[in-house]
């Protein structure tokens, strides 16, 4: 879910079916203590249909938290003190900025609300698939939150799990423990996306402190690095039905392209690298973007980091 200008589809019910299989673990309530918090519009009917989703999932507690619109100046207004980005003299860009900007203060709202939670807390967006099936999912997760809660592994504090991501680069992950089923966590590497993570109360404090910033300096970048005039060097927009844009590059300069997209994803992943952050990742990933379960960017084609073997003895039974 990409806040007013998404690539988000319709709920598939055949992907979040119940079916359940060998590997199944009986989990009773697994998300009981943890307090979710579901990024989306108001208005949107997805709400009730996550609501109906997250019951059957073992999810209990939910708190929907409403998206910041790039498109309406009362709601982003506030987020960049009354700028507007009408320095960008092309549409595209505009467009693009005011969404980057959007989606960063969804987030930032989101993790404010979780650092005053004294728990775990799950940030997810509406549009999300748990994967692979509901039951399966709460089991898998159930392996996950037991392996945290009695520190099996990790065994140090920690700042997030990503249960789902992007872009992670599979072979720079060395660590890895076996949870049983086929489930792991590993140390994550440089993942990016932020569409299903798990977060410890310190690591969501963390993520609201380095975040907080980031309209400013963005807004800055847009003032020097972006092409004010030539339309040519600016990404093609496509609208697809309602309030729902696809970006690619034709034309654009990649260079020119990455400094407006590349969004406060990269700040959280450079603190992966630093150590700063302290990250870990499920395997496989139990939290896919709707429309993008099948892109080997987001779903990394089903494959896990070779350190993930299933050869190893499980740590839970």
């Amino acid at each position: 879910m990409k806040l007013s200008l998404s690539w988000a589809l319709v709920w598939a019910p055949c992907l979040l079916s119940e079916a359940s299989g060998p590997g199944d673990v009986p989990v009773a309530s697994p998300l009981s203590a943890v307090q979710t918090f579901v990024i989306g519009f108001a208005t949107s009917d997805r709400r009730t249909t996550f609501a109906k989703i997250a019951r059957k999932a073992g999810i209990e507690r939910v708190e929907f938290v409403d998206s910041i619109n790039a498109n309406v100046s009362s709601s982003l207004g506030p987020w960049v003190r009354g700028r507007t980005f009408d320095h960008l003299k092309c549409d595209q860009w505009k467009v693009l900025a005011r969404k980057k900007v959007a989606v960063w203060a969804s987030q930032l709202l989101t993790y404010k609300r979780a650092a005053q939670y004294p728990g775990l807390s799950l940030v997810v967006e509406e549009d999300v698939i748990l994967f692979p099936t509901l039951r399966k999912f709460r089991a898998k997760l159930g392996r996950v939150l037991r392996s945290l809660r009695d520190r099996v592994y990790p065994r140090q504090p920690w700042d997030v799990v990503f249960l789902g991501s992007c872009l992670e680069n599979l072979t720079l992950v060395e660590e890895c423990h076996h949870l049983g089923d086929n489930t792991f966590l590993s140390r994550a590497a440089k993942p990016n996306c932020a569409h299903g993570l798990l977060l410890s109360q310190q690591g969501a404090a963390k993520f609201a402190s380095l975040l907080g910033g980031w309209g400013d300096e963005y807004y800055n970048r847009s003032l020097t690095s972006i092409p004010p005039t030539n339309c040519s060097q600016a990404p093609h927009i496509e609208v697809r039905g309602k309030a729902q844009v696809a970006v690619t590059v034709r034309g654009a300069r990649m260079k020119q392209f990455w400094k407006i997209y590349d969004g406060q994803d990269a700040v959280i992943r450079d603190k992966i690298l630093s150590g700063e952050v302290v990250a870990y990742h499920s395997w496989p990933q139990l939290i896919m973007q709707r429309g993008r379960w099948g892109d080997h960017t987001f779903s990394y084609g089903g494959e896990r980091p070779k350190a993930c073997s299933g050869e190893l003895p499980p740590l839970i039974g």
